[in-house]
């Protein structure tokens, strides 16, 4: 489990990660549109908590090299099916 992970809002759609854990530091820069998060997320939510919450959600199940320098929400949330099943991260239980 990372020990880290920073989110910037750099744009209005796009956000800096950095994770930092054990083994070092990976930095992501992840697209999340306004209408992808709102329907990915179920109930409002900050955007830069989503991209968190989704990129601590899939470093829960992998390891943060397989998560691509540069990727959009939609896409990452692909790596686990009970993603938008769950709302685990509508919800904070991560």
């Amino acid at each position: 489990m990372p020990e880290n992970i920073a989110v910037e809002q750099i744009g209005a759609d796009q956000f800096q990660v950095l994770v930092i854990d054990g083994e070092g530091q990976t930095s992501h820069r992840i697209t999340a549109k306004t209408d992808d998060y709102s329907r990915i997320a179920g109930e409002p939510v900050e955007p830069s908590e989503l991209v968190r919450r989704a990129v601590a959600l899939l470093l829960a199940r992998e390891h943060a090299k397989p998560v691509p320098p540069e990727c959009d929400l939609t896409i990452l949330i692909q790596y686990f099916a009970e993603f938008e099943r769950a709302k685990k991260i509508a919800a904070g239980s991560l």
